[in-house]
């Protein structure tokens, strides 16, 4: 049995659609969230120890 090349492309495409599916919409608090760091931008950004360990 020969291996295909688009095996891999495949599988994260079914991988993508699944969690799509399963994960529903974006609720209300998630977009309220997103609609305050578009308004507030960076600047209400936590910087340093506030920021959180550096990867």
């Amino acid at each position: 049995m020969q291996k295909t090349q688009n095996a891999k492309p495949l599988q994260v495409a079914k991988f993508t659609a699944d969690a799509m599916r399963l994960g529903g919409s974006t609720s209300a608090n998630q977009r309220r969230f997103m609609k305050a760091a578009v308004l507030k931008g960076k600047d209400m950004e936590p910087v340093g120890v506030m920021a959180g360990a550096c990867a």
